[in-house]
């Protein structure tokens, strides 16, 4: 399981139809269902890939730049 997360690529998971039907279904039921916990969880950790999928896509980069002093 370790080696599979591993080897995870965020950019085919979030763009992937599986992965977006199946959070869309869970989120869908838990929300029918008043599961506000679950529903919060599943958001956050879809909002999270997605964040973290766009920060990789435009490809920041703490390289070279200059700390800032106050």
């Amino acid at each position: 399981m370790v080696e599979y997360l591993q080897t995870l690529d965020l950019q085919e998971l979030i763009h992937n139809p599986y992965f977006l039907g199946g959070t869309a279904a869970l989120a869908i039921i838990a929300l029918l269902m008043r599961w506000r916990v679950l529903l919060v969880t599943i958001l956050s950790i879809s909002g999270f890939i997605w964040l973290l999928s766009y920060t990789l896509a435009q490809d920041t980069s703490l390289e070279g730049a200059s700390p800032t002093t106050p």
